[in-house]
């Protein structure tokens, strides 16, 4: 905690007022013309038929004069310049207009967007080409990364760079103090690391390759799915522990403060709760709705080859962060399934760290009904995208560099909102921490700006965020099987 008790400011990307809702909203106005263009087809044809209308027409012997001129004026509707019909093409035509403009808009940000990839990913291949010939020059050879290495020469590259001793202390320290001064330069630099490692990679070879070598690899969720090939996903084992009576989020503040008691079942001081997650049951029958509440990381320096039961382990985040089946993943489906969730019924998932990248991989998997995913501080940018109808909000401290892991923003789209607020936190750990979140969502609790406020009605109107009703919890501990 940081100590002050203000709630901290926000900004938001994304949701109601992200780039995509914007471009919705064009694309609103457009589909606004064509229904006025329509109303005047409609208009017009009633004007048509005013031509032959039997009153209209049996004037005609008692007043030739004004019949004709009625004649006319109803023709003019229809054909002339200022008629209906030329007033419904005008309206189409704008329609289609601020389509075309939309479509260009949004055609040129994706270009831009891939320009810059390309352009970043060409200048960190050719620094890490560079940086892996000298390293090869003095004997750090960048290869003992590769997947296709041993265990043995990756830990002993480890230990070289790392040193060993007070010295790794002191260098662990300096890069800490680093990185929450210069959170930007850490997300600048993961951003970078595909292309550096792949240039190290490929700096054995006679030319660089970029783009089109052995290790060709574009994203930071490409790369992180190589490095996890060091790790044994293995099974996941389920077990439920107990079932307890608890109750719903009433607000943000609330899932967060349940979210924190699941937490408190694994930490260092109770390793033998690892791997512990939460489901509730609010309701019943028909009505039922459900919660799962998932922490974060259990072994965040996991060892390729020193893997045990930990389930919630380095390699766990490094697949997930890839969009690939987990053995955690897995585990958590297999826990719904036994708590009763149905294939249709509704979910909420709250994710702290590693649990928000999980919940967006169940989000993803297709086996349930998922309509709201909150997560906290885990960067989820890098994962494929959830599918359509499924909710997003994601609160970020800006003062977390772990949540830059993933080396890219968030998806600005309407339905993944992500709020940064400014917390406190003078190391990683007091950053990341459950503390210092439930003091960003009692900010989004107390907001007033409509992007948030519009959020927090859509968690409310879902049943995400109830009236703190009592529900059912069944816990359930997460291991891994077929390791070591």
């Amino acid at each position: 905690m940081s100590g002050d008790d203000r709630l901290p400011s926000l900004t938001t990307t994304g949701g109601a007022g992200g780039f995509d809702a914007q471009l919705e909203a064009v694309r609103g106005l457009a589909a606004e013309y064509d229904a006025a263009a329509g109303r005047l087809v409609r208009l017009g044809g009633g004007a048509a038929a005013t031509l032959v209308d039997p009153t209209l027409v049996g004037s005609a012997p008692w007043s030739p004069a004004t019949f004709a001129a009625a004649e006319a004026c109803v023709a003019d509707l229809n054909t002339g310049p200022t008629g209906l019909p030329a007033g419904a093409a005008g309206w189409w035509a704008q329609a289609a207009a601020v389509r075309a403009a939309a479509s260009l808009l949004e055609e040129a940000d994706a270009l831009v967007a891939d320009l810059h990839h390309d352009l970043r990913h060409l200048a960190a291949y050719q620094s890490g080409w560079l940086l892996g010939t000298l390293g090869r020059a003095v004997g750090l050879d960048a290869d003992a990364l590769r997947p296709d290495g041993s265990a043995a020469d990756l830990r002993g590259l480890a230990a070289r760079l790392s040193g060993s001793g007070g010295e790794g202390h002191d260098a662990g320290a300096a890069l800490e103090a680093w990185a929450m001064a210069e959170p930007e330069q850490v997300e600048t630099l993961v951003a970078w690391a595909p292309g550096l490692l792949e240039g190290a990679w490929d700096s054995g070879d006679a030319l660089p390759t970029p783009f089109g070598g052995r290790w060709y690899l574009p994203s930071v969720g490409v790369a992180a799915g190589v490095l996890g090939l060091w790790y044994v996903d293995g099974r996941a084992h389920v077990e439920r522990v107990a079932a307890t009576t608890s109750r719903a989020p009433a607000d943000l503040a609330g899932g967060v403060a349940a979210l924190d008691r699941v937490n408190e079942l694994s930490t260092a001081e109770r390793p033998g709760g690892n791997g512990t997650i939460e489901v509730q049951r609010i309701g019943s029958g028909e009505r039922a709705r459900w919660v799962v509440l998932l922490p974060g990381t259990d072994d965040p320096a996991t060892r390729p080859g020193e893997q045990d039961d930990d389930v919630r382990d380095l390699g766990t985040n490094l697949r997930a962060m890839a969009g690939q089946s987990t053995a955690y993943q897995r585990g958590i489906e297999a826990a719904m399934t036994d708590a009763g969730i149905g294939p249709d019924d509704p979910v909420t998932i709250w994710g702290h760290s590693q649990g928000g990248m999980a919940a967006v991989q169940v989000a993803s998997g297709g086996r349930f009904a998922v309509e709201d995913v909150i997560t906290l501080g885990s960067p989820v940018g890098a994962m494929p995208p959830v599918p359509d109808g499924v909710r997003v909000t994601s609160l970020e401290n800006e003062r977390d560099v772990l949540v830059l892991l993933d080396g890219l923003p968030n998806p600005d789209r309407v339905e993944h909102l992500t709020v940064r607020f400014a917390g406190g936190g003078t190391t990683l750990g007091e950053a990341h921490s459950l503390a210092e979140y439930a003091r960003g969502a009692a900010a989004v609790d107390a907001a007033t700006d409509p992007v948030v406020r519009h959020r927090v009605e859509e968690l409310r109107a879902s049943g995400a965020l109830g009236a703190g009703e009592p529900a059912v919890s069944w816990t359930y501990r997460i291991t891994r099987e077929g390791v070591g």
